[in-house]
């Protein structure tokens, strides 16, 4: 969980300097970009915690390689990447950590 938690502030810590300082978006922009991985993450988490309710959080869990799937894409980055190629990694792992998150508080607790 600690794991998932940093990966998941590293980037919201350090996509604003690549969209910003690299790519030049406005704040505006970028935020618009940003809000991909929260959104996509709050529609899946309560889903995942009542799938968790119903089945057991063990095979839920696995959302953290899509999560790591996302990571991966997002390092590739470049400043050619199209606006689908920042958003579609967000997403990604967005879902993945929505996915493991839930189940994994509920297994914790």
């Amino acid at each position: 969980m600690t794991l998932a938690m940093l990966a998941l502030f590293a980037v919201g810590f350090m996509l604003p300097f690549y969209l910003e300082e690299l790519r030049g978006f406005s704040a505006a922009r970028s935020g618009l970009f940003l809000t991909a991985l929260p959104l996509s993450l709050a529609l899946v988490a309560p889903v995942s915690g009542l799938l968790a309710d119903r089945f057991g959080s063990r095979w839920l869990a696995s959302g953290i390689g899509r999560a790591c799937l996302g990571l991966l894409a997002l390092a590739q980055l470049d400043a050619q990447s199209s606006d689908w190629g920042i958003i579609w990694p967000l997403l990604l792992t967005g879902v993945g950590q929505g996915l493991f998150m839930t189940p994994n508080a509920r297994a914790l607790i």
